[in-house]
C-alpha cells in the first residue's frame, strides 16, 4: 500500500523528538488503523543512515516511513505512533539550519535526475539501442541489451528488451498516477494509423517505430545509490504498454510517484499509450514476499 501526502489516509501532522531514541510520530487516524497499532503503544524502529526514513517493526510486518529523522540517524530507536486527533505533548523540534548544511534527499535527486528526459532525448546510446533492436528484429533474433550514460559519476543504465509471450504473468504494482473519477483508463486509446495534436504531427507508435507488431519486454536496472537501486519492467504490446518500477529506498520510490507524470510522459514519447504505471516502494527480489504493510509517508 502507498500513502502520500496528497492522500487523505496519511495525512500527517508532525514528526516530534521527545528524548534520545525516543520518537512520537502523529499520523492520520485511518493510517494508524492501517497500522493495527493500539493508541500509543511503542514499537522497535531503525533509522536510516542518512537520517531520510525510518523502519518499523509490527506484529503485521515491516513498514517504512519517509521524513527527517536527522538527529538520530543510524540508531534503533523506539516509536510511538499517534493520531493527529490526540493531541501533542511537546513541541515540533526542528534541527537547526546552517549554512553548508548537506543537501536534502529532494536536492539531491534533483540533482541527479536533472534533465533527464533531454539527455534521453539527444543520447547517442539511445539511438543505438533502437538501432540495434530494429536490426535484431530483422535477423530474427529475440532480445537485445544495452547500456545508457545518463547519470554522472553514476553506473550506467542497464537496458534489455526481449519478445515477450502476452500470456505470460506480469506482476504488478499499485497505479501511481491519479485519476480524475471516471478518467482512470482514458489514456488508453488505439490511434492506429491516425493522428493526434489536431492532425498536424502523424503519431507513430512504438511497433511503428520499430518495423515489428511482436510484443516485448523492456526491463531497466539503474543503481544512483548506495543501497539505492531502481528496476523498471514493461511489456508493450500493440503499441499499449504496462509499466511497473521498484525501490531500495522508500525515499527514492517517493520522489518518482512525485514526479510520475514525467516519467509516463517519457515513456510515451516513444509511442507507448500506457495503461498501467505502477510502484513498489520495495526492491525487486521481494515480489514473491512483499512487506505486509510498506508506507511511503513524507513526515
Amino acid at each position: 500500500m502507498i500513502i502520500s501526502p496528497e492522500n487523505s489516509v496519511a495525512n500527517y501532522t508532525a514528526t516530534q523528538v521527545d528524548a534520545p531514541q525516543n520518537l512520537t510520530i502523529a499520523l492520520s487516524s485511518d493510517a494508524v488503523q492501517e497500522l493495527d497499532l493500539p493508541e500509543g503503544q511503542v514499537v522497535k524502529g531503525t533509522v536510516s543512515e542518512d537520517g531520510k526514513s525510518i523502519t518499523l517493526e509490527t506484529e503485521n510486518g515491516t513498514v517504512n516511513l519517509v521524513g527527517s529523522f536527522a538527529q538520530v540517524s543510524g540508531e534503533d530507536v523506539n516509536v510511538r505512533v499517534t493520531s493527529t486527533e490526540t493531541p501533542a505533548d511537546t513541541e515540533v523540534k526542528e534541527g537547526p539550519k546552517t549554512e553548508g548544511q548537506e543537501p536534502t534527499r529532494q536536492s539531491k535527486l534533483d540533482q541527479i535526475f536533472e534533465n533527464t528526459s533531454a539527455k534521453v532525448d539527444d543520447s547517442a546510446d539511445v539511438e543505438k539501442l533502437l538501432t540495434d533492436l530494429k536490426a535484431a528484429i530483422e535477423s530474427g533474433e529475440s532480445s537485445v541489451s544495452g547500456e545508457l550514460d545518463l547519470f554522472a559519476d553514476l553506473p550506467p543504465v542497464e537496458i534489455e528488451f526481449e519478445k515477450s509471450d502476452p500470456s505470460s504473468f506480469l506482476w504488478e504494482a499499485p497505479e501511481a498516477r491519479e485519476f480524475e473519477e471516471g478518467a482512470e483508463g482514458s489514456n488508453s486509446v488505439d490511434f492506429g494509423d491516425g493522428e493526434i495534436n489536431a492532425g498536424e504531427e502523424e503519431w507513430m507508435g512504438f511497433d511503428q517505430l520499430l518495423g515489428s507488431d511482436d510484443d516485448w519486454e523492456i526491463n531497466i536496472d539503474t543503481e544512483i545509490g548506495n543501497r539505492d537501486h531502481i528496476w523498471l519492467q514493461g511489456r508493450v504490446s500493440d503499441n499499449h504498454g504496462r509499466f511497473n518500477m521498484w525501490f531500495d529506498n522508500v525515499g527514492t520510490a517517493a520522489y518518482a510517484k512525485q514526479n510520475i507524470n514525467d516519467v509516463a510522459q517519457k515513456i510515451e514519447s516513444f509511442g507507448i499509450i500506457i495503461d498501467h504505471l505502477g510502484i513498489a516502494p520495495y526492491p525487486r527480489d521481494r515480489v514473491e514476499n512483499p512487506p505486509k504493510s510498506t508506507f511511503m509517508i513524507e513526515v
